[in-house]
């Protein structure tokens, strides 16, 4: 009996072998007409852009010397120009483009500003107050200006 099986189970392997080559036959084909019109291609692709050319010393005079001083701002700092400016959160928040939130964590020191942020607020750094008030006007802010401080009334001397 063992034999007659031998012969089923050869039998059914030559025919699975042959179903499966039929099967794979196309796939592998078409795999090698890809391989060939991808050599084809790269081919072209090397004709029409031909490498970059080595940088020569008028590109290194070109490049910058030093890259840029990184911007060194936390919490306290930005409160710190906030406060010299006499501007809310709000208003502080507008000139940088991010939201009253972003400029309240960043105070707090749970979040540091992207470095666009950064660049924005270090430029805030030098300018003067009129020179906010009027960039806050370009935007359509209008700043009321402080209550003047009154003076403490005078303590009736006594005698």
């Amino acid at each position: 009996m063992s034999n007659f099986q031998q012969v089923i189970a050869d039998e059914i392997r030559r025919l699975s072998r042959k179903e499966a080559k039929a099967l794979f036959a196309p796939i592998a084909e078409q795999l090698s007409s890809l391989k060939k019109r991808l050599a084809v291609l790269e081919k072209q692709v090397k004709t029409l852009v031909p490498e970059a050319p080595a940088p020569t010393k008028a590109d290194a005079e070109n490049a910058p010397a030093t890259p840029e001083k990184p911007i060194r701002l936390n919490g306290n700092a930005i409160k710190k120009i906030r406060r010299k400016l006499r501007l809310t959160q709000a208003q502080f928040a507008a000139l940088v483009d991010a939201s009253t939130g972003s400029v309240n964590h960043w105070e707090a020191g749970k979040v540091i500003p992207q470095k666009i942020q950064k660049q924005k607020i270090a430029a805030l750094r030098g300018l003067s107050k009129r020179a906010v008030a009027a960039m806050l006007a370009d935007k359509g802010i209008v700043i009321k200006p402080a209550p003047a401080a009154e003076a403490p009334a005078k303590a009736e001397e006594t005698k």
